[in-house]
Formats: C-alpha cells, sequence, structure tokens
C-alpha cells in the first residue's frame, strides 16, 4: 500500500462518509438467503407459514363445493343435530347442503364445526399433503386425491340413485294398496261381471300377480298368468292362450316376442286381447270394463 493510502482514508471517514449498515423493521427477523435462486434484492428472505387456511377464512364462493364433496348428508345432519339446529333430524339432503354452507362462514356459529368435521374425515389426506416437499410431489398427491373423489362421488350418486328407487317403490306399494282397499269397497261397480271368464296376463311384475289375481277373482274370474319369457318358458304361452277366454298384457312391460305370440294365437282362436297402457292395477280395471265391448277385436290402449 502506498505511503498515501492512510491520509486517504482518513480523509474519506473524517468527510463523513461512514459505511452503512442495513436496518429492519422490528417485527421482522433477516434470514440471509441460501441459494442463487434467491432472487430478492436484499438478499434476504421470509420464513412461509405453515399453518393452513380456515375454511371460514377461504373466499365465500368456495363453501359450497367444499361442503357438498368433502362431507356427506350424515356428518352434516350430525353436526347440525349437535348444534340443536331446528328441523335437522328430518331435513332433506338439499336443505341439510344448504345449511351447512351458511355455516361454514360463521366461526362462531358452526365454521368451526365444520372445520373439526373436515379434518376428522379427512385426516389422512391432510397428514399425506404435509409431507410434501416439492411441486411434483404436490401435483401427484393432488392427482390421486382427485380420482378418490371422483370415485367416492360415484357411489354416492350410485347410493342416492338406490334411495330414490326404494322411495319410489315404497310409494307405489302405498298407491296399490290404496287402490286394492278402494277395490274391496266397490268392486263389483268397478269392472264388469267376468262369469267364470279365464283372463290370461302376459308380461307385468311378478310381485304384482297376488294382487292381479284378487281384482280377477273379486270380478268372478280367474287369472292365469306368463311372466313374457323372463323366467316363464315361451313354449308354455300357447297352450295357456288357448285355455284363456281372454287376454291382456302392459304395453310398458312386456317383451315383444310375447307380444308377438299373443296377438297372432289370439287374432287366430278369435280372442279378444287388450293392451294395457301400463302394469297398474288401474290400467288393469280399465282393460277389464272393457271386455264386453271387445268381440274378439283389438281395441284402442287403455
Amino acid at each position: 500500500m502506498s505511503s498515501r493510502a492512510p491520509d486517504l482514508l482518513s480523509s474519506i471517514f473524517s468527510g463523513g462518509l461512514q459505511p452503512k449498515t442495513p436496518s429492519f423493521p422490528g417485527s421482522m427477523i433477516a434470514m440471509k438467503g441460501r441459494g442463487p435462486e434467491d432472487k430478492s434484492p436484499s438478499g434476504f428472505t421470509q420464513p412461509v407459514s405453515k399453518k393452513r387456511t380456515a375454511i371460514w377464512h377461504m373466499h365465500p364462493s368456495v363453501h359450497c363445493s367444499i361442503v357438498g364433496t368433502c362431507l356427506s348428508s350424515a356428518e352434516i345432519r350430525r353436526l347440525l343435530i349437535k348444534l340443536g339446529v331446528h328441523g335437522a333430524e328430518s331435513a332433506s339432503d338439499h336443505d341439510l347442503h344448504k345449511q351447512g354452507v351458511a355455516l361454514t362462514g360463521k366461526p362462531q356459529g358452526g365454521g368451526k364445526f365444520i372445520q373439526k368435521a373436515l379434518d376428522h374425515r379427512h385426516d389422512a389426506a391432510i397428514k399425506q399433503f404435509a409431507k410434501a416437499k416439492d411441486e411434483g410431489t404436490l401435483s401427484r398427491l393432488s392427482r390421486l386425491e382427485a380420482a378418490v373423489l371422483a370415485q367416492s362421488q360415484a357411489e354416492r350418486a350410485r347410493q342416492g340413485t338406490q334411495r330414490e328407487c326404494e322411495g319410489l317403490r315404497r310409494e307405489l306399494a302405498v298407491v296399490e294398496a290404496q287402490v286394492s282397499g278402494w277395490l274391496a269397497e266397490d268392486l263389483k261397480s268397478a269392472i264388469p261381471e267376468l262369469a267364470g271368464a279365464q283372463v290370461l296376463y302376459v308380461g307385468g311384475r311378478a310381485h304384482q300377480v297376488p294382487q292381479l289375481k284378487a281384482v280377477v277373482e273379486r270380478a268372478g274370474g280367474a287369472l292365469l298368468y306368463h311372466d313374457g319369457g323372463i323366467e316363464h318358458s315361451m313354449t308354455l304361452l300357447p297352450g295357456l292362450i288357448s285355455r284363456a277366454d281372454c287376454a291382456v298384457f302392459p304395453i310398458d312391460c312386456v317383451s315383444h316376442d310375447a307380444m308377438g305370440i299373443l296377438k297372432r294365437q289370439c287374432r287366430q282362436f278369435a280372442k279378444p286381447f287388450i293392451p294395457l297402457r301400463t302394469s297398474s292395477l288401474a290400467s288393469l280395471l280399465s282393460g277389464l270394463t272393457m271386455l264386453d265391448r271387445a268381440q274378439g277385436q283389438a281395441v284402442a290402449v287403455v
């Protein structure tokens, strides 16, 4: 170093030029960047919080999707009953969903319970995602979770359809029981006297046969039955047609083959046949009232 260096340094610092030390707000802890990927101009990064966002802090537009796909109706019902929500015991799935979504945005009004229920049900998935260290792992987990969710939704839809079908069956049974009661009260005025005629019923549903038989017998006739080829052999049908005085078949529940055989042979032997609009007892009653007008000719659909 030259002899002028000390004098030069002395003149610089004596002139008021002092090295500056970077300062930070008191609430921030400075952390030095660990690699070249750090593009911060100061060379420092802030720590990233690992705490998950609570559901009531999320945008309300996602609440409906989260509640609808991540909690079952049974879970929401149990939660609402626990919270003392009036009518939760008998509410429909749609009403349960609406109430669950409404509570989600209120941490003190049920949102915390919704969050707890979600955490409990999806605990395994939450722990899996917490272990993800990079975007690749996170992406794979997301795809896997989406596939599991799609399968779960398909199963839910199947169960919902099954419940709906069971409900319709129960409603149908109630209606059939009511019709049977009406028949028992005033059957004679509802249908003509069959005077021992044998009525062949082809097709329909096997579980209705006892009711069909009761209707025909209360009218003074006898019922012959063939299921249209489901379990009964088609070779039995010509023999039944030859024994019957007339035949009926529901067009909504009979095979084309059975219907074709029935029509051909009834025309061949000049026997009346009545196409029924449905397999219900009401259609059978309407068909029987037309027997006296059939006269061996096919009639209009009942």
